[in-house]
């Protein structure tokens, strides 16, 4: 299970971190993982959740462990994030992107 930490902001629009931080748990070594990168200010945010659960479901079908897919995937949504394109109000991530 993995509870994405990019929302966790405060009225001024800041959460004083400059990295975004999920929690995955890991029923393999039972204990809670942290994933982080840094965290992209930006407003073109539209369809983070669904492209997150995309790359990771990938990275699961290239035959990722799910912590593995789950790192790989936080990467892509970062540079995604990174390159993202304006669009309207609310633009969205560069889907275009390759991660190494």
């Amino acid at each position: 299970m993995l509870v994405k930490g990019g929302h966790l902001l405060d009225d001024s629009g800041s959460d004083g971190f400059n990295q975004a931080v999920d929690i995955c748990y890991s029923t393999k070594s039972d204990e809670f993982v942290e994933i982080s990168g840094p965290r992209i200010v930006t407003k073109n945010t539209h369809g983070t959740g669904c492209t997150l659960s995309a790359a990771i479901a990938s990275c699961l079908a290239l035959g990722d462990d799910p912590i593995q897919a789950m790192k790989k995937a936080k990467r892509y949504i970062t540079e995604a994030l990174r390159n993202s394109i304006s669009i309207g109000v609310r633009g969205t991530l560069n889907h275009l992107i390759q991660i190494k």
